[in-house]
């Protein structure tokens, strides 16, 4: 990477080694006698690390006469070569003069430890040093993220391709045996969509994971391994998860989401100038105060876990509250549900499960010639299909049998259980998918908040690079006032309704959930719909049937979940309106209303559904048929 230059120096080899062994100890690095080529070298650094002190590198040294021949060098990927190469002249400047001080009889305290461990400042000093970082630390975990998703989309792009087709066959067999078929084979599904959307939550994982590890490393030189570390796991957790289903492409496709990862985050890092450091490292106090600090925020944004709460629900509320109140972020979500079942339904869900808790295929196809056979596994929602069709399971001489996987069977749902654990190849892929999913609902604030600070940190910046320190700290108070202020206006405005929320969540009565569906602000009748979702009663017929009608999707989508709880007869005309909802949120949730109203008068508009509706919404429907006619559906 540099051109070997000559230093005059007249000691021995043992001084030379002496002093090149002295040299590695104070960079944390290691130096021994080159095998290749004769000589010594001193090396230093972490694979992957991106911390400026901790970069890999290393150094050659050869006694040519009565000087030494000094040839610097480091691997770096072409964006970043500019950046290393600058980052490794300077460590053999530093061993240059280190050689010439010790030479001329320096003495060790010459040299200062830390600016010799850590000659480089990750963050700088000073107000406009430390806010400019954040925004570059921001800038590279933004690029991690983008090379995250575009990596895991394309990584799961075959796996996705493949469930798909396996579906659509299984679709195609049940509508031609008189079921229902879902996904309609008449729609057309996008699987670089499904891809995309299913690669979300695992890119989120990934990525955050690593941007954390990487800055970390950057910010304390002893963890200049984490990265190291979290492309390992990484790369175990998603071969894992893939093997199953793809054995020979598992391993280099699960390797190639870390590496963009990585490569993503380095794109940017590159273009950041390394600071070389000018005054001592920040007091611990202040560290500990950030970091204290910088918890409590967490703290305070994490969304706090409701153990009476299913998971999905808090998701959908998580949903609700950070997303369907903004166009971008609703069209976000009905991206996602327009293509989520498309991926997780072949690769996420067993073809059947006694456990309600456990996801499961609602669309299900078996083999079974013998009349009895087909009639215990109708009764379990299986749609018969014709020998040689696509099937999740046939019947065979008292066994069922799925892939290559069989078991005895006498009408027993628990060996149709059995069945389906061991023939199903996603157990793995599903709790990386569920981890990936807590990480979204639990870090997904916080990647907010590290996302805003790094738009409005360089503002700071400027701030304080082109006003004096004091006129820069009081432009700074100024606007935290004016934020502070016009935050303070509008919860002020807001106390009745905190008022409500408290009152609704402490104590969810029929009567306290009618009165706050009529209150003037959407959080209260949003939260008094969802606890008339979760509490049904028939003394909120009325008060619901106005919320069905509701300006806001998000109390719409929940009260006409929660009319159907009622079983008023008023509510079947208004659910089958709400299936025509612009809002594909509260189609589906009417569709569920409508199953918990039991009315056959419904069959018809839920078999439309299924029909004309995406496959969210079709699932919905389904589960309404079930309830209401289990016996046909």
């Amino acid at each position: 990477m540099s051109d070997a230059r000559a230093l005059e120096f007249g000691g021995t080899d043992e001084e030379l080694e002496k002093h090149l062994l002295e040299f590695a100890r104070g960079v944390w690095g290691w130096a021994a006698r080159d095998p290749r080529g004769g000589g010594w070298f001193v090396s230093a650094g972490s694979t992957l690390s991106t911390n400026p002190n901790t970069i890999r590198w290393r150094i050659r040294v050869r006694r040519e006469g009565r000087a030494l021949s000094i040839d610097a060098s480091a691997r770096a990927l072409p964006w970043t070569r500019a950046k290393v190469a600058r980052i490794v002249a300077f460590r053999r400047s530093q061993l240059e003069d280190f050689l010439t001080a010790r030479a001329r009889g320096g003495a060790r305290e010459s040299f200062d430890p830390l600016r010799l461990r850590e000659p480089f400042a990750s963050y700088g000093s000073g107000p406009a040093a430390i806010t400019a970082g954040v925004a570059w630390a921001v800038a590279c975990g933004l690029a991690a993220m983008a090379a995250a998703t575009l990596a895991a989309t394309l990584a799961s792009l075959p796996l996705v391709s493949s469930g798909i087709g396996d579906v659509l066959e299984r679709a195609r067999a049940a509508q031609a045996a008189g079921g229902v078929a879902l996904p309609n084979p008449a729609h057309p599904i996008s699987a670089l969509g499904a891809a995309f959307v299913f690669a979300l939550p695992l890119a989120f994982l990934c990525g955050f994971v690593h941007s954390i590890a990487l800055a970390v490393g950057e910010s304390w030189m002893r963890a200049d391994r984490l990265p190291l570390a979290s492309f390992l796991l990484q790369a175990v957790l998603l071969a894992m998860a893939f093997l199953p289903f793809m054995p020979l492409l598992a391993i280099p496709l699960a390797v190639a989401v870390p590496l963009a990862i990585h490569a993503g985050y380095t794109i940017a890092w590159g273009r950041r100038r390394e600071r070389v450091r000018e005054g001592r490292r920040p007091r611990k106090a202040v560290v500990l105060a950030g970091v204290a600090l910088a918890a409590i925020v967490a703290a305070a944004i994490v969304p706090r876990p409701a153990e009476e709460l299913d998971f999905n629900v808090r998701l959908a509320l998580f949903r609700d509250r950070f997303m369907l109140g903004n166009s971008i972020g609703k069209f976000g979500a009905a991206l996602y549900y327009r293509h989520t079942l498309v991926s997780a339904d072949p690769l996420l869900k067993q073809f059947y499960s006694s456990n309600d808790a456990l996801p499961s295929r609602l669309v299900r196809t078996a083999i079974a010639e013998d009349p009895k056979a087909a009639a215990a596994l109708r009764a379990l929602h299986f749609t018969i299909v014709p020998r040689g069709s696509p099937s999740d399971v046939r019947v065979e001489a008292g066994s069922l049998v799925s892939g290559s996987h069989s078991v005895p069977w006498t009408g027993d749902p628990a060996a149709l259980d059995t069945l389906a654990r061991e023939a199903f190849p996603g157990s793995g892929l599903r709790r990386v998918y569920g981890l990936a999913w807590a990480a979204v609902y639990h870090a997904g604030p916080v990647f907010v908040v590290l996302a805003s600070m790094g738009i409005f940190a360089p503002l700071f910046s400027v701030l304080f690079r082109v006003l004096r320190p004091k006129a820069a700290l009081a432009a700074c108070l100024a606007c935290f006032l004016v934020a502070s202020t016009i935050l303070f206006g509008l919860a002020g405005g807001e106390e009745s309704a905190r008022e409500g929320l408290v009152r609704l969540r402490e104590s969810p009565e029929p009567g306290r959930i009618a009165e706050a569906l009529a209150h003037p602000s959407i959080a209260v009748r949003h939260e008094a719909a969802f606890r008339a979702y979760l509490h049904p009663d028939p003394a909120l017929a009325a008060p619901l049937l106005q919320a069905a009608d509701d300006a806001d999707l998000r109390v719409r989508l929940w009260a006409v979940a929660a009319l159907g709880g009622t079983r008023d007869d008023r509510a079947l005309a208004k659910l089958v309106a709400r299936l025509d909802d612009p809002e594909l949120f509260v189609r589906y949730r009417a569709a569920e209303g409508l199953g918990s109203l039991g009315r056959v008068e419904a069959v018809g508009p839920l078999l439309k559904m299924t029909r004309d509706g995406s496959w969210y919404e079709g699932l919905y429907a389904l589960e309404a048929l079930r309830k209401i006619d289990p016996k046909r559906f």
